[in-house]
């Protein structure tokens, strides 16, 4: 037991702390919570109202913070590509280092050798569905199909016959087209959107590639790369353009362009469109207090260091409430751009009779997919006496969450500028 006394308007109050006596948590309710602030009139049992405001205040202000740590997106490679992606980038280069070598046994291939070979993974585990890759067909060329070609055409870009992944990013730069009649002459080679996939307002894209040395172009195979200082482009679809010296063009369909990543961004914000509330009740009504604030500004309930957090999340009630899971969705970040990280902090209420009267529930984690995470939030309680008959009751949860993004060199996360 522990005997504090607080004035408020004169008025002295001798406070008696004691932990809360342990409660079954109340019934969820099914429908759910909005994820916008919701006040409800804040019932007080017999402690004036408007101590009971002060105390409270000075409950949530105080609060001790437990910072989480920093987690990094377990979806995403460590280049904050999706894995498919990686991985066909790792397969392509290991294919174009080889074909390098296998062409020229007796020279050094110079730059090209240092490259790192980079993780090797099945590509045949990558996902289906929009902008997913088909598994890799890596293979070398038939002698026999060179000589059997009657006509210029394609057969392959580092070993890809289909959904070759082009990117300005260093190792990856460096592409080896394989096919037949092109001729001795160089024509020009470019990277164009892929017209089937353009929507409404899309403008067509059109990149050019270039000649990784002066004799790179040969009748069965050229080599290319990106201008490696490209930024302010998107992920998009493409189609590989080879125009021959007699203008005549050969194509391969289907292709994907992919940007350099950038260094992850601090979110400065989070639309409350993009967050759902779990719904939970106390003593069968909804909660007092649901309170969703991005990005957190100062208020004298809230705790000092919640500034330059992204969002805030603050339930609190004078009856005690069941833990919940709230659900964070950056499926609307534009294309490209992917959660890289995410810190969540908590922040333990300050009991006015000390922190050791207060009373943790329910546990506290942190779940991911490629474009939601979940946050897994407990509650704490806090009981004081007042002599000589109120109560100074409270419920809460309070957390801060950071979240870090990562996406196309040169481009903004959100469609919407801030």
């Amino acid at each position: 037991m522990r005997i504090l006394t607080l004035t408020f308007g004169g008025s002295a109050f001798l406070i008696i702390a004691s932990v809360c006596a342990a409660k079954s948590a109340p019934p969820r309710m099914n429908e759910a919570a909005p994820s916008t602030f919701v006040q409800l009139d804040t019932s007080t049992g017999n402690l004036p109202a408007g101590v009971y405001r002060e105390l409270r205040a000075r409950a949530l202000s105080l609060a001790r913070p437990l910072a989480g740590t920093r987690q990094k997106n377990p979806s995403l490679a460590l280049n904050g590509l999706d894995p498919a992606i990686a991985s066909a980038l790792a397969e392509e280069r290991a294919y174009f280092l080889q074909a390098h070598t296998d062409s020229a046994p007796t020279r050094p291939a110079g730059d090209l050798a240092s490259l790192p070979s980079g993780r090797r993974s099945n590509p045949a585990s990558a996902r289906s569905g929009k902008g997913s890759l088909a598994p890799l067909h890596l293979s070398r060329a038939n002698p026999s199909e060179a000589t059997n070609c009657s006509s210029p055409r394609i057969r392959s870009v580092n070993g890809r016959r289909s959904g070759a992944v082009f990117t300005p990013a260093e190792p990856d730069n460096h592409y080896r087209i394989e096919g037949c009649a092109f001729g001795s002459i160089p024509g020009a080679i470019r990277l164009q959107s892929s017209l089937i996939h353009l929507h409404a307002g899309d403008q067509v894209r059109e990149l050019p590639l270039r000649l990784e040395t002066s004799d790179s172009w040969r009748d069965d195979r050229i080599e290319v790369n990106l201008d490696s200082n490209l930024n302010g482009l998107p992920d998009f679809t493409a189609d590989l353009i080879v125009q021959l010296a007699n203008g005549r063009q050969v194509r391969l369909r289907e292709c994907l362009f992919i940007a350099a990543r950038g260094a992850p961004q601090l979110l400065r914000t989070i639309p409350a469109a993009w967050v759902k509330l779990d719904a939970t009740s106390a003593s069968m009504r909804p909660v007092q207090q649901v309170e969703y604030v991005s990005p957190p500004v100062m208020g004298k309930d809230l705790p000092p260091d919640v500034k330059g957090a992204t969002a805030l999340v603050v339930r609190s009630d004078t009856a005690p409430f069941g833990p919940g899971k709230d659900i964070f969705d950056f499926s609307r970040l534009a294309p490209g751009w992917v959660i890289e990280s995410v810190q969540v902090s908590r922040y333990a209420p300050y009991c006015p009779g000390g922190q050791d009267a207060s009373v943790s529930g329910g546990s506290w984690a942190t779940g991911w997919d490629m474009q939601h995470f979940t946050v897994a939030w407990g509650r704490d309680a806090c009981c004081t006496s007042i002599p000589p008959a109120f109560d100074f009751n409270l419920s809460s949860s309070q957390y801060t969450v950071r979240v870090w993004v990562t996406g196309p060199l040169g481009t903004q996360s959100m469609r919407d500028a801030f």
